[in-house]
């Protein structure tokens, strides 16, 4: 179990590192890639290379022993989805070291649901599908390869030059796995195998966005409901149930919170942390979500509405015209 301080410093570290870019900033990482989805590699090479080392800790490992352990035998020589999920979220051995042990009895419970990525046909099958729906939707779209890691139990998923990244090791859960270790947010946030079509297509919309980024907590918001939007176009559902849940039954209260504050930069409790309160987190996903659903549910010519939403050039644009705002006057 994390100490309070330690779990103060990792957890700052968190907010730091998804609230910065992965890249030089969203909608900067070009969207480039196979043209056919059938060219899509699904790669999961370092799922293996994780367990490997982890086989390789002795019982009583210290955190430093750890750390070499996992630079040598994991995070050196890893695929090129591992090299930039390390440079944006963690940076050194030592962090991820520290996170695994701290959550060691959570990693060993989910390795054979993480190593079926790999022999899964049905998943691979529900991904690629979705990837041929978003192509359907958005014929401009050319499709990156998608690299399964084991990370670090902060991040679900980045975008970043080489293609996708997926933290698999949080969406490994079933029902006997053990939580005890973790902290609120990772047991709000883990979730099992079958949600990994719904965070793959996230990330997948999140690499279209083309507009330049905005510091405010409305862009932010927007950018992350405009990405579980599309998901759930094209793959069926999103990775915020918690969240639309109890937006649904409590949105005007949020949005008369949320709009005294969005045009800050502070995210506070509507991104990417665990409210105090006894609200789920990312409360912020569901208001963004609203917003482009009401756009495109107001929309006139709806293929163009959805290239507005995917793309997300004019935020404030769209904005303006969901209407949403008006739903609380």
């Amino acid at each position: 179990m994390d100490s309070p301080m330690r779990y103060r410093r990792v957890r700052a570290l968190f907010l730091l590192t998804v609230v910065v870019p992965a890249c030089a900033g969203p909608g900067r990482v070009a969207p480039s890639g196979h043209g056919s989805v059938e060219s899509v590699r699904l790669v999961t090479e370092d799922i293996p290379r994780f367990w490997r080392a982890f086989d390789r800790l002795p019982g009583d490992v210290t955190f430093e022993d750890a750390a070499e352990i996992f630079e040598r035998d994991y995070l050196n020589g890893g695929t090129a989805g591992l090299a930039a999920f390390q440079e944006a979220r963690f940076e050194d051995a030592e962090r991820f070291a520290e996170a695994v042990l701290d959550a060691r009895e959570y990693y060993a419970a989910v390795r054979e649901n993480t190593l079926a990525i790999d022999t899964s046909v049905v998943l691979r099958d529900r991904i690629l599908d979705s990837f041929r729906e978003f192509k359907r939707l958005y014929p401009r779209g050319s499709f990156p390869d998608v690299y399964f890691i084991v990370g670090w139990l902060r991040t679900g998923g980045i975008n970043v030059t080489p293609g996708l990244v997926i933290g698999a090791e949080l969406f490994a859960r079933d029902a006997a796995t053990p939580v005890e270790e973790l902290n609120e947010w990772a047991r709000a946030n883990t979730k099992p195998f079958e949600w990994l079509p719904h965070i793959v297509a996230h990330e997948l919309a999140h690499r279209f966005q083309l507009g330049r980024w905005r510091n405010t907590l409305l862009h932010q918001a927007m950018r992350e409901g405009a990405a579980d939007y599309v998901a759930e176009q094209v793959s069926g559902g999103h990775i915020n149930p918690r969240a639309h849940t109890y937006g649904q039954a409590h949105e005007a209260e949020l949005w008369n919170e949320f709009v005294m504050v969005m045009s800050g930069s502070d995210f506070g409790d509507w991104l990417y942390a665990q409210p105090g309160d006894g609200r789920p987190a990312d409360l912020g996903y569901f208001i963004g979500y609203r917003i482009v659903e009401a756009y495109h549910q107001r929309a006139s010519d709806k293929a163009t509405a959805l290239r507005d939403i995917v793309e997300l050039r004019d935020f404030l644009g769209i904005f303006e015209a969901s209407g949403y705002a008006e739903r609380f006057q």
